[in-house]
């Protein structure tokens, strides 16, 4: 499995927070460089998607459906939304997302990992590929099309000092805390 090493461009309409999409080499600014990326490739990753610390789910969810709407230029209705959080040793198996999931996004909202999240996808030329992850950056995917998993999220301890916490009766406390929206066209 390779990394994913996209080019980030910023987004200008939201330049005032940071918001960056990624593009292929030569392609259109974003947005529209960004929609052919993620008609290529079935995925795109976007840095700062929103500011998890200071809004709700329901807010997140409102303001990730209207950056998508922005990017991908049509109106976009919200199926599902939710978050969940993944502690060490723990992973997502491959699955791909629910009829109602056209467009999906996985997003970091919170971790205390040493190293940022690979959230792991299979693209739609079949490779496999992994995006590293860091608080309010996400992955926009065709959730009805890519496969995406999780490997075992890895300890920010080592075998020595995850000893001497079991015998405290102080479990791993590493963890990531995700959300999970989904939207599709058609009301």
């Amino acid at each position: 499995m390779e990394e994913s090493k996209t080019v980030m461009e910023q987004f200008n309409k939201y330049a005032s927070e940071g918001v960056q999409c990624s593009i292929d080499h030569g392609d259109n600014a974003v947005p529209a460089g960004s929609v052919d990326f993620f008609n290529r490739h079935g995925y795109m990753v976007i840095k700062n998607i929103c500011d998890f610390k200071n809004l709700s789910l329901e807010e997140s969810q409102l303001k990730i459906q209207n950056l998508l709407e922005d990017i991908f230029n049509k109106k976009l209705y919200n199926t599902f939304y939710s978050e969940d959080i993944q502690y060490s040793s723990q992973h997502l198996s491959k699955e791909k997302g629910k009829k109602f999931c056209e467009i999906s996004v996985c997003a970091q909202i919170d971790s205390n990992l040493n190293s940022p999240w690979k959230f792991c996808l299979q693209t739609l030329s079949g490779r496999e590929r992994y995006v590293k992850l860091k608080n309010n950056w996400g992955v926009v995917y065709m959730g009805c099309e890519i496969d995406t998993w999780t490997q075992p999220l890895p300890s920010n301890y080592d075998k020595l000092k995850n000893f001497v916490r079991k015998i405290l009766f102080k479990p791993d406390d590493t963890y990531v805390k995700r959300g999970l929206f989904c939207f599709k066209s058609d009301p």
